[in-house]
């Protein structure tokens, strides 16, 4: 009987990741939204005034590639800080996350510089009629 309530009492402990969600959820809702507008101005803006319209291509090598390189890197990021008391706490695994949107980031905008940049300079070489 011990054995089971001893097993019961370590499932309902409260581990890192379930206090990184209570402290997400608890985040206030306003700053979320006014995050989340701002995204999506910045998203419509640079699509629909700033040549993303006439860059599609670009921006969805850049959004795909940065993708795939984020999901693949995460798990090297959580050996990275492998131990098992960084994995528990909630302040560590909040840093790794924030690591890996700030990594995300930067690879996509800077995939997205290589490919329209190199783009202008291989039509700047074309000969003009």
């Amino acid at each position: 009987m011990n054995v089971q309530n001893s097993m019961i009492a370590d499932s309902t402990t409260p581990t890192g990741g379930d206090r990184l969600i209570e402290m997400v959820v608890n985040f206030p809702t306003t700053l979320c939204l006014i995050a989340l507008v701002v995204g999506l101005l910045i998203i419509f803006i640079g699509y629909r005034f700033s040549g993303g319209y006439y860059n599609r291509k670009e921006l969805t090598f850049s959004i795909t590639i940065s993708t795939i390189i984020g999901i693949f890197t995460v798990p090297l990021l959580f050996k990275a800080f492998g131990s098992q008391h960084l994995k528990h706490n909630m302040l560590a695994l909040g840093f790794i996350f924030i690591v890996e949107i700030i990594f995300v980031a930067a690879v996509s905008a800077h995939a997205y510089e290589m490919v329209t940049v190199t783009a202008k300079e291989a039509q700047a070489r074309l000969p003009r009629e």
